[in-house]
């Protein structure tokens, strides 16, 4: 394996565990230098699977965050996975209130992620937004919210009259 460094990177079976090495992964420069070395361990090192174990970092950036999300479609298109553990709780409540929980596959610690790579991966999440617009169409097309829609538009034109 290549040496990094900004990460320590070992095998366990066929699983690359990679370690950030940084408390802190913040600014344009860290997410610079951080990026390249997580695309090469893809590229150039061939990794299918890539359990990332954040368990040293206290703090990340919106600019880390996408690093990750990059290297997580990156394995995605190639047909590998990527699994992460070992979040502290501010850094999970970040990836939570983000609501990337959902988009990555987070486990408590190392043994229950490399445990995972033994199971299919989760379904992707179901986007909320999608079932919103769906049901809104439902909805649409059942004519309740036309009606609704045809009295609104004549309670507005009578106050555009009386103005």
């Amino acid at each position: 394996m290549t040496l990094y460094r900004h990460v320590e990177v070992s095998q366990d079976g066929d699983v690359a565990v990679v370690c950030l090495l940084d408390k802190e992964i913040r600014g344009e420069a860290a997410s610079n230098d951080l990026e390249p070395e997580l695309t090469r361990l893809v590229s150039s090192d061939g990794a299918r699977q890539v359990l990332l174990d954040l368990g040293r970092v206290e703090f990340v950036t919106s600019s880390a965050i996408v690093q990750l999300i990059m290297l997580n479609t990156a394995l995605t298109n190639a047909g590998a996975r990527l699994i992460l553990c070992s979040l502290r709780p501010e850094v999970y409540d970040a990836f939570s209130t983000m609501r990337l929980d959902t988009l990555f596959q987070i486990e408590d610690d190392r043994t229950a992620a490399l445990d995972a790579f033994t199971r299919p991966p989760p379904p992707p999440p179901v986007d909320e937004d999608d079932e919103d617009d769906d049901v809104l169409a439902s909805e649409a097309s059942d004519g309740d919210v036309g009606e609704a829609d045809d009295e609104a538009a004549s309670s507005s034109s009578t106050r555009a009259d009386a103005g």
